[in-house]
């Protein structure tokens, strides 16, 4: 896909088409501020957008905000800056750091290196899954894992004011992505996987191969067990929305073609919202005034 197109979701026509001078890998939104963020094969541009009431239209300005391979970019709620994976290292280009960059000050800084200590690069690297901000805008989680197989995949949170990183790989271990801001020191997450029984000891994970919706609190580094959803349902891919927790039943970025379920979890009771058939790409909630 190289081109851009925005559609209002209300009139469900299009509002903003642009073409793009390499394919575009992703695009993510920031609801409190009505920008985007789209990473091209080459480049990291924001989309801003204005609505003007006097002519009932919307305005849009699109700005290269830095070159080279990003992924899973991420706007800071406050609009300040942007999370992503970088993949620029000249040994192997699969290898993913975390940065983030200041939009005020046009900086960019490396919170977590895309190396673990002194092991070579091309057998142990880093791979990110997802990227969220907690809706403070001080802090950045990611799902990440080495190109180990299985894959085993955890949680590890930065700290962007200080530049302190925890690498939770002990207790959030068997993580599902995506990992998703829950609040201003919490983050959610599926945990477990019925896939994972003929591979390892993971005794130091509660209830391993069930997926289930953990909260983990970064100021004591604990996890909080979600335990109102019923046990005959495996839990993927939470979305805090306004009015409740929103889930799958179905790993996160499946490539099934069975499709899934969508959930929502509201004063502890269980709600199947829709079936989704085939692939799931990707889901959100918006609030419709």
């Amino acid at each position: 896909m190289k081109e851009l197109i925005l559609v209002d979701y209300k009139t469900k026509k299009e509002v903003y088409r642009n073409p793009m001078p390499e394919m575009i890998k992703y695009i993510s939104a920031n609801k409190q501020t009505g920008e985007f963020v789209i990473a091209t094969e080459k480049r990291l541009y924001l989309l801003k957008s204005e609505y003007v009431p006097k002519n009932k239209i919307y305005t849009f300005s699109l700005k290269q905000v830095a070159r080279g391979s990003f992924c899973w970019p991420v706007l800071s709620p406050n609009g300040k800056y942007i999370a992503c994976g970088e993949m620029d290292n000249k040994e192997n280009d699969a290898a993913t750091s975390l940065v983030v960059i200041d939009l005020n000050k046009n900086s960019k800084k490396k919170l977590l290196s895309e190396r673990f200590g002194d092991l070579p690069i091309n057998n142990v690297y880093r791979i990110i899954y997802s990227i969220t901000w907690s809706r403070d805008s001080r802090y950045v989680a990611i799902s990440t894992s080495t190109p180990a197989d299985p894959s085993y995949i955890w949680v590890s949170v930065a700290d962007v004011l200080t530049g302190n990183v925890t690498e939770f790989t002990k207790n959030t271990g068997l993580c599902s992505p995506p990992v998703n801001s829950f609040s201003e020191d919490k983050f959610i997450f599926s945990q477990g996987s019925p896939g994972y029984k003929e591979f390892g000891d993971y005794s130091n994970i509660r209830d391993p191969f069930r997926a289930k919706l953990v909260l983990l609190n970064i100021k004591n580094e604990s996890l909080e067990y979600i335990s109102e959803i019923p046990k005959n349902i495996n839990t993927y891919w939470p979305v805090v929305g306004l009015n409740g927790i929103y889930f799958t039943d179905k790993g996160g970025y499946f490539s099934s073609q069975e499709g899934c379920s969508i959930y929502k979890l509201k004063s502890k009771r269980v709600i199947q919202l829709l079936k989704v058939r085939g692939n799931l790409v990707s889901y959100d909630t918006i609030r419709i005034y």
